[in-house]
């Protein structure tokens, strides 16, 4: 309630980092939070177009927020080879964020943005939902059409109409980052050994062991089907809108339930994925 945000490991609870407190906008804003190293860590806080890009240096006295139109409406962020990218709400455009250090107070700061690849139209219906993550080697943007979802403008607010039950299948396309010819590349499988998990703000790839084969077969997406991925600020939604784990399968271009068990969110928070395990990428449980 005071604003203090405290990181600590959702398996064993235990304390591995204390942020100062985002006196800048309420606790409940802070969409995304990466830990780029020791000493920085990067936060999206806000909400609706006005999300910004927030600093830290764990232990510090204050975040710094940065002040920018290219890092207004942010989709997602990842770091990835030693730098921040984030994926802009304007048709995928990628920029690459350089972070420096102020000499006198040693605070964070922004060195400058460079838009990578520029965005472009897509040819789903309406504004699909947008990720960013790392995969093999490899920058992904995944984009999702959600038939059952659709936005809606009213008046001077964007609002969001939402289909209740799964009777339109949810679609995926997925994009790789050519950094030469600044443009994205669309694949047709995201490969045999990987699966990727998606979800706002918590996307990742997951290499799948040998072992684990016989029960889980790669070249798929998993989702959680949230009639409500855009409507948590209503009351309707969070108290009745039921959650159900699909996957979409790249190969067969179609999406059916994978677990028939239904799933609420607590208090409101939004479903999100839990990673274990101490090789990254890697299914482990």
């Amino acid at each position: 309630m005071d604003g203090a945000c405290t990181l600590v490991s959702p398996f064993s609870m235990s304390t591995t980092m204390v942020l100062p407190r985002l006196s800048t906008a309420e606790p409940f804003s802070m969409r995304k939070l990466v830990v780029c190293s020791p000493n920085l860590v990067a936060a999206v806080v806000g909400a609706g177009w006005t999300r910004k890009l927030a600093l830290c240096r764990p232990g510090a006295a204050s975040w710094v927020v940065i002040a920018h139109d290219q890092l207004k409406s942010l989709e997602d962020m990842v770091w990835f080879r030693g730098r921040l990218y984030a994926l802009h709400g304007d048709y995928g455009r990628l920029l690459s964020v350089s972070i420096g250090e102020d000499r006198d107070t040693g605070e964070p700061t922004l060195s400058r943005v460079d838009i990578l690849i520029e965005g472009s139209g897509w040819d789903f219906a309406g504004s699909p939902l947008q990720y960013l993550l790392e995969s093999d080697g490899a920058l992904l943007m995944v984009r999702r059409e959600d038939p059952n979802m659709q936005d809606l403008f009213i008046g001077e607010d964007f609002g969001c109409y939402v289909g209740l039950g799964l009777e339109r299948a949810t679609r995926f396309k997925v994009f790789q980052a050519d950094m030469v010819r600044s443009r994205w590349m669309e694949l047709s499988s995201v490969g045999e050994d990987r699966v990727l998990f998606v979800q706002g703000w918590c996307s990742r790839a997951v290499r799948v062991p040998d072992r684990c084969k016989d029960h889980v077969t790669g070249d798929r997406i998993f989702f959680v089907n949230d009639a409500a991925a855009r409507g948590y600020n209503c009351l309707y939604y969070r108290k009745n809108v039921s959650f159900y784990c699909s996957v979409y399968d790249m190969r067969k271009r179609r999406s059916h339930m994978y677990l028939g068990t239904k799933v609420r969110p607590l208090k409101g928070f939004p479903v999100a994925w839990l990673f274990r395990g101490s090789e990254p990428g890697c299914m482990n449980n």
